[in-house]
């Protein structure tokens, strides 16, 4: 083989995968809009938020406005059994404790799940522990997790 034979082939070659790398990039950039506003779907997750609190009277505070939007949000979807999830950390003096929670449709209806991290700091989070929940209530400006296994109960609330 030429050295203009090889230098045609690799052309070639080049030019093939230029244009499936542009195909490619034609599909992954061709969507179709969504409304923002929409409801979402049962199957469709929905990100309720994160909440975080502090145990030191010193440290800045939740802003309420948005925690209250975010449990509202996760007692709606709860309500409705749509896929959502809700985290909420709890610091003190030198632990942090992150509840990951989750709402999730099997045979017997919807159910709450919990997702429990802890550290002490400097410490980097534990693995999850998950529990299923055994029920969930709402009271304005509360949320009360009933039975998420070795944990417990675990109440969300604003301070004020």
């Amino acid at each position: 083989m030429n050295k203009k034979t090889f230098s045609l082939i690799s052309l070639l070659r080049i030019s093939v995968i230029a244009f499936f790398l542009g195909l490619g990039l034609i599909a992954c950039g061709n969507t179709t809009p969504t409304d923002a506003g929409s409801t979402p779907s049962p199957n469709s997750a929905q990100a309720c938020g994160a909440i975080s609190q502090s145990q030191n009277p010193v440290a800045q505070q939740v802003n309420p406005d948005q925690a209250q939007k975010s449990l509202d949000c996760f007692w709606n979807a709860f309500q409705k059994c749509q896929i959502a999830s809700l985290t909420y950390s709890l610091t003190g003096v030198d632990t942090i404790t992150k509840h990951t929670f989750s709402t999730k449709l099997d045979a017997s209806g919807c159910k709450v799940s919990d997702a429990v991290q802890q550290t002490i700091v400097p410490k980097p989070l534990s693995n999850p522990s998950t529990y299923i929940c055994a029920g969930l209530t709402h009271e304005p400006g509360v949320l009360h997790f009933k039975g998420c296994g070795q944990v417990g109960d675990v109440d969300v609330a604003l301070k004020k």
